[in-house]
């Protein structure tokens, strides 16, 4: 095994169900939070991340998947070590319970490959807007 695998999808979501033959349903897709108050508490964000391995033989690699605040503190890390087949795709699917935004802002979803930084996508976490008086 020489090769890495290709990160070739991130998605953030609510939940992820896996049925028998392993097809995914993804819920809640997220681009944007919003919570009431903070900080605020999510019970459930999935990311959900597809690797490739275009080579004849196997790929395996370290993923990282890490939710980082506007601070730069990093909020949630879910770490997995994947081996991807010959000429195949593999979804992971990194669960993060309970995660704490302590304010609102632009927050990062960072997906590393080894020490290799792959994809940094914004997740703004927002309040909602207040009722504006007529």
């Amino acid at each position: 095994m020489n090769g890495e695998p290709d990160l070739i999808a991130v998605v953030v979501c609510e939940d992820v169900l896996a049925n028998p033959s392993g097809r995914l349903t993804l819920y809640n897709l997220f681009q944007d939070l919003t919570a009431d108050r903070f900080p605020a508490v999510f019970p459930r964000l999935h990311v959900v991340t597809t690797w490739h391995n275009p080579l004849p033989e196997p790929a395996r690699a370290i993923v990282q998947v890490g939710i980082v605040a506007p601070d730069g503190t990093t909020i949630g890390n879910a770490a997995a070590t994947i081996t991807v087949a010959p000429n195949a795709y593999h979804t992971q699917i990194s669960r993060f319970q309970g995660l704490i935004f302590p304010v609102t802002g632009d927050y990062r979803v960072q997906v590393q490959r080894g020490s290799r930084q792959m994809c940094d996508l914004p997740l703004v976490v927002v309040a909602p807007e207040e009722e504006k008086e007529e």
